[in-house]
């Protein structure tokens, strides 16, 4: 008996923990609606939404009869219509997610948490994130700052223009007075811009040991000086781009021209500028291993790293990927070689994808897709007639008018018909099923279809959709 009431105890207790763990993972698309799965592939909210956009802390946004909701990751719909949000993601802070939200029936704005609780009430001309935990407020020439929690910390009135904060300060503007003033969290104001206050320049640390530092001015003009931050100036800041070339020298461009740079040392108590011949150029490239450069020599491309050029041969083409490494071109193949400059695979492939952000990469082999790592291992077999690039530790498939979702691994993950597809601007596949993470469209970024799923997108859409509709009523 005991025993009985112990396998029913974990019969029970697995499916809660089932019951549980259900969330909305894949958006999809039927009929020109879109709707969620759940984390096994099911139907967890119908298809009959104009737009869903990507998951952020725990809440989806969704457009319906030009009004937005919120569905939560377990599949609730929050009980509140709205009529515009800010634009960008909700502000994070600890377990707080804040929405800054359009209420339909007064047309003023307020912030939500991710419950669809106010914690600033929609009284508002605007409501705007902020940094430094702290959230504003506009209304009639006055700003308001609350925490996150909603509390009102401090306001002023008469004013002009407010900046949000950042770095512990924001800049106001007032009716009456021509000068700029400083704020600071506890709602001190400064006439002078305090000294951490910092909008014009810009010092680049490096990880490396080198006794320079690259200035960067807010005209965009660069130049070096030394690593004390009260050392002189090498060189004034008018060169187009400066970049570290080795620990003692610089890669320096201006007006089209490329130079080598040497700036005064124990060998020498001068600069010594070298300037490259027509036709050889140094790219620069940012893996944050050594100090990489791709050489080009006439049409061939070479590896420099740390002021030494390490390729064995030079290549076709070099295309630098995120992940420390180059794809190479050579005899019209593509391969893979490392920032050391070794040849990783074999140079067999028609092409390989420099798009992705994330291993495996996208392949091209007899006309099929497949993908391979780091190492040059075949994990996704080239058999597929249209992917993606991995996003999320995913991507997506298609082969005999099935889709698949994959992970890096190459383990299937979901396996379905689709609901509905159709071309995309370049003639690509457009996928009817995405995770609703990846907060990026990674097949068809910016394709008709699927460019509105973004954050700021949704709100540029209803925002287009009611002046329409507003303009067809003054007529």
């Amino acid at each position: 008996m005991k025993k009985i009431l112990i396998f029913a105890f974990l019969l029970v207790f697995s499916i809660t923990l089932f019951a549980t763990e259900r969330k909305a993972k894949y958006k999809f698309r039927e009929n020109g609606k879109y709707g969620i799965l759940d984390n096994n592939g099911k139907v967890m909210i119908p298809a009959e939404y104009e737009i869903i956009g990507w998951l952020k802390y725990g809440i989806i946004p969704a457009v319906k009869d030009n009004y937005f909701v919120f569905i939560k990751e377990n599949g609730e719909i929050i009980d509140k219509k709205f009529c515009s949000l800010w634009s960008d993601a909700p502000f994070k802070k600890a377990e707080h997610e804040l929405i800054p939200v359009q209420d339909c029936k007064s047309e003023k704005w307020g912030v939500i948490d991710n419950k669809g609780n106010y914690i600033v009430k929609p009284l508002y001309d605007k409501t705007y994130h902020s940094a430094n935990d702290i959230v504003m407020a506009v209304k009639d020439s006055h700003s308001y700052y609350f925490d996150i929690i909603g509390n009102l910390l401090f306001s002023f009135s008469n004013v002009k223009k407010a900046y949000y904060f950042r770095n512990g300060y924001a800049k106001i503007e007032f009716n009456n007075k021509e000068e700029i003033f400083y704020v600071d969290v506890k709602g001190h104001l400064f006439k002078e811009k305090p000294e951490d206050f910092k909008e014009e320049e810009n010092i680049f640390a490096d990880t490396m040991n080198s006794p320079y530092k690259i200035v960067n001015q807010c005209n965009m003009t660069v130049g070096i000086g030394s690593s004390s931050f009260s050392g002189a100036n090498i060189l004034p800041a008018k060169y187009d781009s400066v970049n570290y070339f080795s620990d003692d020298s610089f890669v320096i461009k201006k007006d089209k021209e490329t130079f080598v740079f040497f700036p005064p040392s124990e060998a020498h108590s001068f600069s010594i500028f070298e300037k490259l011949d027509e036709g050889v150029d140094l790219i620069n490239v940012f893996f944050g291993k050594g100090r990489i450069f791709i050489k080009t020599d006439h049409g061939k491309y070479s590896i420099v790293n740390n002021g030494k050029e390490i390729t064995s041969e030079r290549y076709e083409n070099l295309i630098p990927l995120n992940y420390g490494m180059f794809i190479a071109v050579k005899n019209g193949k593509y391969g893979l070689v490392s920032a050391d400059g070794k040849e990783i695979t074999k140079f067999k492939y028609d092409k390989i994808e420099d798009k992705g952000n994330e291993y495996p990469i996208k392949t091209y082999l007899n006309g099929k897709i497949g993908f391979i790592d780091e190492k040059g291992k075949e994990i996704i077999p080239f058999e597929y007639d249209y992917a993606c690039d991995f996003l999320g530790g995913e991507t997506y498939l298609l082969k005999d008018n099935l889709e698949y979702v994959i992970d890096k691994n190459g383990k299937t993950i979901l396996k379905t018909k689709p609901l509905e597809m159709k071309q995309n601007l370049t003639g690509g596949r457009m996928f009817s099923i995405f995770n609703l993470k990846h907060n990026e469209d990674p097949c068809t970024a910016g394709v008709d279809g699927w460019d509105h799923d973004s954050w700021g997108n949704i709100w540029h859409y209803i925002y287009e959709k009611n002046k329409k509709k507003q303009s067809i009523k003054n007529k």
